[in-house]
């Protein structure tokens, strides 16, 4: 029985009646034309037809001469034209009635040239006014293996047998995409689903990641990405669609450096934001993040087997009692507990593990599995039967001998449990033997440390919640945010900001803005004698520079530092703003941005003297409720001082998480006037005590860019579009 999608443009991609081959040629080896060789080969039941006027028929398969002579009901269109070509193509095949267009051809802007970028315009019209829905440019086309459609001419599709499978690939790299549905197929790991997306000027990785998940075939979805096309939160709303669906979408995301983004941007012409951005906007979404294709190829292996961890509770079996030693070390570093087995289950495990192994958790079967392949039945089973573990990793090593044995052992194994069963299994001459323990629903892995890992990721995934829908902004928000956009665009220096901050309820120290010396004097008396006098002016943001803070002022000083400061005034001075000195207090920061794709973010670290030294922060999209707040801090390499390390006083944390969360829901509210904001430092006192806003910038939309603000300074990638002057 055929799933039933919900999006019927998509049906004519994934599961088209007839398939039109635009520009093919004679020799079915070329690229134009293996589209018709793999549908043939593979078994696709429908009626193929090639576009050529210099042929009759190709390979076989009819040829018409154009795009007007195809006969009634064609779905899908494949085009392998010159791109100057194309958008003529495209109107074509919307007057003829095909419904979907995949565009195979090159040569838009992804070359960067005027060129390329003129006749991408070109096809972009023509997709508009001829209503067909488009895949590409600059694609290698997709595939339906359950309905045997190989639409592509990806030499992944070279191969004799391909499987379907649990699998859906949605890759932005043509290439990449078809090394992991090859790689996935030499394993013995079947796909379902693999489309490579191109430059996407209509269908976006969105549309397919939506088809995908609705089907019920479908286990888990993996991407490669390099940017978001769509509106961000769109992206994060199919993200999240699927994780309801209970289906794990593992993410591959590059351009994580300077240089990354620049490649990522010349093979795809896209926008590329900053990478803290899409990691937040995965997170919200509820994906995986992966790094490197090898745990990408690992953690959609293991999640297509069905079986997720319900808990952190690990038993681990091995042959080597250093390798167990390695898998417990890494458990430990990944968040794992390596489950503390009973006193009734040592005692089982006890009377069939050799006397010179260990029933300790991990348990070493030792060198005797080679020779009894029985053991290992003999010893998972009674954990596995226990209760005490969430999933049971088993180390192989190196095991030719009985080979046969042990699979058949792990097959029985995951036919005993329903637990996730994961097998590292080093090194084998016969290489069939990992697609024969994966027919099994066992994932395994040629590394002990990337199978925990995967473990670590699968965990991660499961207990992962996704975000309440934000509450309405409160009424004193909603007061700020009016005045904000009331403003002029552009900086705000701190007493600006601070004095529309302190309506909303934000904790900042006593004091005011003076304009002479007497009045400077009036202030520091009223803030207690002790005091803090700042310069304040927007042409000047970072103000201890040029020596425009004068710390712990008394009365029969305030005079002579305001002249002093007097003496520095630019042009757009606002005055000096005097505040009340804040003692014994850990210095944070809490910023904001802005980003191109996904909207606010919000970050929280260590700041002041700290923030140089650590490059330290969490991120997160806003708005954040409190328990993601509190969340962050704790992920901090730093938090330590703010716990008190080395006999300090503990800090107020739940007061910064507080904060935290309400600069988020600022951000959030006033998402289309805050361009940036920077609150630093943020003085976090003893336990009890809350925090105080020492420092505060704001950059509202229109005029952005103009602060370097501790966002950069701890070593934050810049998201602000910057002048090209």
């Amino acid at each position: 029985m055929n799933p039933i999608h919900s999006d019927s443009a998509l049906e004519a991609f994934f599961r088209p009646r007839k398939v039109a081959v635009v520009g093919a040629s004679a020799d079915l080896a070329k690229m134009a034309s293996r589209p018709i060789s793999y549908l043939r080969k593979h078994g696709y039941a429908g009626d193929v037809y090639a576009v050529n006027p210099k042929y009759k028929e190709i390979g076989g398969t009819p040829c018409v001469p154009d795009i007007e002579s195809l006969p009634d009901g064609v779905d899908l269109a494949l085009i392998s034209l010159p791109a100057a070509q194309v958008p003529d193509a495209v109107r074509r095949c919307g007057a003829r009635g095909v419904r979907a267009v995949t565009i195979l051809s090159g040569g838009f802007g992804e070359l960067g040239t005027e060129a390329g970028r003129q006749v991408e315009a070109e096809l972009k019209s023509a997709i508009q006014e001829s209503g067909v829905r488009v895949c590409g440019p600059n694609c290698q086309g997709g595939v339906n293996l359950f309905e045997r459609v190989a639409a592509t001419y990806s030499g992944a599709l070279s191969s004799d047998k391909l499987q379907a499978g649990p699998i859906a690939l949605v890759t932005q790299s043509g290439v990449f995409g078809g090394l992991v549905f090859a790689a996935a197929q030499e394993e013995g790991i079947g796909v379902g689903f693999w489309t490579s997306t191109g430059n996407e000027l209509d269908l976006r990785f969105s549309d397919y990641l939506d088809y995908v998940a609705e089907d019920s075939r479908i286990r888990v979805i993996g991407g490669y990405l390099e940017s978001v096309k769509d509106e961000g939160e769109r992206f994060i709303q199919s993200l999240q669609r699927a994780r309801r669906a209970g289906k794990p979408v593992v993410l591959l995301k590059t351009g994580r450096t300077d240089a990354g983004m620049a490649a990522a941007a010349s093979h795809t012409a896209a926008l590329a934001g900053s990478d803290e951005g899409y990691t937040a906007a995965f997170r919200r979404g509820g994906a995986i993040r992966v790094n490197s294709a090898d745990a990408f190829r690992d953690l959609v292996a293991a999640f297509s087997t069905g079986r997720v961890p319900r808990g952190r509770r690990v038993g681990i079996l091995s042959i080597s009692g250093g390798a167990a030693t390695l898998m417990a070390d890494e458990c430990s570093e990944r968040g794992l507990k390596v489950a503390a087995f009973s006193n009734a289950l040592r005692s089982q495990l006890a009377e069939v593990v050799p006397s010179f192994g260990s029933v300790v958790n991990p348990v070493d079967l030792t060198g005797q599995l080679v020779s009894d392949a029985a053991l290992l039945e003999r010893s998972a089973l009674p954990i596995l039967r226990s209760g005490e573990v969430d999933v049971l990793a088993i180390f192989i090593g190196m095991c030719d001998t009985n080979k046969d044995a042990l699979v058949d052992v792990i097959g029985r194994l995951a036919q005993e449990s329903d637990l996730p069963i994961v097998v590292t299994w080093v090194a084998a001459a016969d290489r069939n033997i990992y697609p024969l323990i994966r027919q099994h629903g066992v994932a395994v892995f040629r590394d002990p440390t990337a199978c925990i890992a995967t473990v670590a990721s699968m965990v991660e995934w499961a207990g992962h919640a996704l975000p309440p829908i934000s509450s309405p902004a409160t009424p004193a928000f909603t007061t700020l945010m009016a005045r904000l956009r009331s403003f002029p665009a552009g900086m705000f220096t701190e007493a600006r900001i601070k004095a529309e901050l302190v309506t909303a309820g934000f904790p900042v120290p006593a004091g005011r803005l003076v304009n002479s010396p007497a009045d400077a004097k009036d202030a520091v008396i009223e803030v207690g004698g002790d005091a803090v006098m700042k310069l304040q002016a927007v042409s000047i943001p970072h103000k201890s520079d040029i020596g425009g803070v004068c710390v712990g002022v008394p009365p029969d000083r305030a005079e002579s530092e305001f002249n002093r400061l007097a003496a520095l005034f630019p042009d757009d001075v606002e005055g000096v703003l005097v505040e009340a000195r804040v003692r014994d207090a850990v210095e944070c920061f809490i910023g904001v941005q802005q980003h191109p794709i996904f909207g606010p973010l919000i970050a929280v670290g260590l700041g002041g003297v700290f923030i140089e030294i650590f490059r330290d922060a969490a991120i997160r999209l806003a708005p954040v409720t409190r328990e993601d707040a509190v969340t962050m801090i704790r992920e901090l390499k730093g938090r330590a001082i703010l716990d008190g390390a080395r006999g300090q006083a503990p800090r107020d944390i739940d007061a910064l998480a507080n904060l935290v969360q309400q600069v988020s829901e600022l951000a959030a509210s006033g998402s289309d006037c805050i361009q940036e904001m920077d609150l630093n430092p943020v003085f976090v006192m003893r336990r009890g005590q809350g925090v105080v806003i020492g420092d505060a910038l704001l950059v509202t939309r229109a005029n952005p860019g103009l602060a370097d603000l501790a966002w950069a300074s701890a070593g934050l990638q810049s998201i602000t579009p910057q002048s090209k002057e």
